[in-house]
């Protein structure tokens, strides 16, 4: 199966875009899960867009861990 890229303008789901992230990084679910201090089971969960997007903080701490701007 071929993926394809978004258009521009197109927003991407937000666990769609942390699991891009962390992939692009090189980074497994188990480091990001430890470096934001939540489980890798729940990680797993948003990623899969099985959660609701998580709350402020944990948004934050993806972010920083990710070293990817709050507002992408």
């Amino acid at each position: 199966r071929v993926r394809r890229q978004k258009p521009w303008g197109e927003r991407m789901a937000f666990g769609h875009y942390i699991r891009r992230q962390r992939e692009c990084r090189e980074m497994t679910l188990t480091e990001l899960a430890r470096r934001v201090d939540v489980s890798i089971a729940y990680l797993s969960r948003i990623e899969r867009e099985r959660e609701n997007p998580p709350p402020d903080h944990l948004i934050s701490a993806l972010a920083g861990a990710l070293r990817v701007p709050t507002d992408d």
